[in-house]
């Protein structure tokens, strides 16, 4: 059972999944007139959405530098954990 469960697994990853999504989008691009507006209003949220992705990836590889303490020479090193 288990075999079964990591077969379908190791199936699904995110490049799969990633050429699914690009096939889709092609195929209903066929089926879907897009006019000028929504092509704007496409990009600007694909604008915004690597913005926020280029901000976060900085934010998680701040923080993993900051748990190692691979940033020497800096009181930054020692983890600061929140007062809960």
């Amino acid at each position: 059972m288990s075999n079964v469960s990591y077969r379908a697994h190791s199936l699904l990853h995110r490049g799969n999944l990633r050429d699914i999504v690009v096939g889709a989008s092609c195929l209903l691009a066929l089926f879907c007139p897009v006019n000028g507006t929504m092509t704007a209003i496409s990009l600007l949220l694909l604008v915004a959405g690597c913005f926020l992705h280029l901000l976060v990836k900085g934010v998680l590889i701040r923080n993993t530098v900051l748990c190692r303490g691979e940033f020497t020479g800096s009181p930054a090193t020692r983890i600061i954990r929140p007062i809960i």
